[in-house]
C-alpha cells in the first residue's frame, strides 16, 4: 500500500485540506486534539483518516454525525485512531506522513 502525505487530501477527485476537517472535529466535546491525513486507497485515491486525543471515549459514528452539518459528506473521516498524543515535527506542525503511517499500520 502506498502512503500519500501531502497537506491536500484527494478523495475521489474532491480535493480539500485537512485543517477544515480538524476544525470541525475539534468542536466535539470529546475531542481534545485531532489531526487528519489522507490514507491511500485503491478505490478512492485517498480516504480521510483522523487521529484523536480524546477526553472521553468516542466512536467514529459519533464524530461523523457531529461533523455532518459542519463539513461536506466527502470530507467526513472514514478511519479513526484514538491516540495518547499526536505526532508533531520539530517545528511544531503535525507530522502527516507519520500520522498516515500510523493509521495504515493499525488498519
Amino acid at each position: 500500500m502506498t502512503i500519500l502525505f501531502a497537506d491536500t487530501i484527494n478523495r475521489g477527485g474532491e480535493k480539500f485540506g485537512p485543517i477544515e476537517v480538524e476544525e470541525a472535529m475539534r468542536t466535539h466535546p470529546a475531542v481534545n486534539d485531532v489531526a487528519v491525513a489522507g490514507i491511500a486507497d485503491e478505490e478512492m485515491g485517498q480516504r480521510v483518516g483522523a487521529a484523536v486525543v480524546a477526553r472521553r471515549p468516542v466512536t467514529l459514528d459519533e464524530l461523523r454525525s457531529h461533523c455532518r452539518e459542519l463539513i461536506a459528506y466527502f470530507k467526513l473521516p472514514e478511519r479513526l485512531l484514538i491516540v495518547d498524543h499526536l505526532p508533531y515535527s520539530d517545528t511544531g506542525k503535525v507530522d502527516r506522513r507519520q500520522l498516515a503511517a500510523l493509521m495504515t499500520d493499525r488498519s
